[in-house]
């Protein structure tokens, strides 16, 4: 494919373009200036420009998708949502191909690049061709969500948090603490369950001895749900519910 600069706009902006995937933008810049925008990857580099560019070169960044292939792999750490390496292509006297795909519950993937989402803990997996590591080590994981925190609201019954642990986890001492705030007639009551380690669905009674009569009269919930593995925060969660969804919907 062959990319036409735009005289006036070359050294300022990268050139717009379709990437091919209806939720991603790419987007050609010149090498030496970094305007591609937050949350866009690296695809391309040293691609030659002639004069349009500064340093004569320019480069191709394109926002995530699954089954985009990215280089500099670092770039994958610290990316909300978060991605991981399925794939890895080693390129002679470059950096490695990457394909990626969004980090779910149950995904397998490369090893290396390493990936550390928060949310979520690995488990080895085993060998993959693709990831063209050397040995005969594990060189990929399998990626499990930490916990699911959800805010039921049952027709006709009252509502629940409902906090269920992974079990495909085994670590460091896994526990979690859910604080309960309730909002009325301009004063709040704030309640922490801590040091919780089972899976479990929580009525608002049992979240706070007063929180039952409160949403009776009409108060509102803030609840805010944060897992520790021994006492490092895995993963945080906050949602909201009035009292009349927690007495009965």
């Amino acid at each position: 494919m062959k990319f036409r600069f735009l005289p006036m706009l070359a050294a300022a902006v990268g050139v717009l373009l379709g990437s091919g995937h209806a939720s991603a933008d790419t987007k050609v810049v010149c090498e030496n200036l970094n305007l591609r925008g937050q949350g866009y990857l690296l695809i391309e580099d040293g691609i030659i420009a002639g004069s349009s560019c500064p340093n004569g070169k320019y480069a191709r960044w394109s926002t995530p998708y699954n089954g985009l292939v990215i280089i500099a792999a670092h770039q994958l750490e610290g990316l909300i949502p978060p991605y991981a390496g399925v794939k890895v292509q080693a390129v002679p006297g470059k950096q490695s191909k990457v394909t990626i795909k969004q980090v779910v519950d149950g995904l397998v993937a490369c090893s290396a690049p390493v990936v550390r989402p928060a949310g979520f803990f690995t488990k080895p997996y085993g060998r993959l061709n693709i990831c063209n590591q050397s040995g005969t080590v594990p060189d990929s994981v399998t990626y499990y969500q930490h916990v699911w925190v959800e805010l039921a609201r049952p027709a006709g019954k009252p509502g629940e948090l409902r906090v269920k642990l992974n079990s495909n986890y085994v670590g460091v001492g896994r526990n979690y603490t859910i604080t309960t705030t309730s909002s009325l007639h301009g004063g709040t009551t704030t309640i922490i369950k801590n040091a919780l380690t089972a899976s479990k669905n929580y009525t608002i009674g049992e979240l706070g001895p007063d929180f039952l009569a409160q949403a009776k009269q009409g108060a509102t919930f803030t609840f805010k749900v944060e897992l520790f593995e021994g006492i490092a925060s895995a993963a945080r969660y906050t949602m909201t519910a009035t009292g009349q969804e927690m007495v009965k919907n």
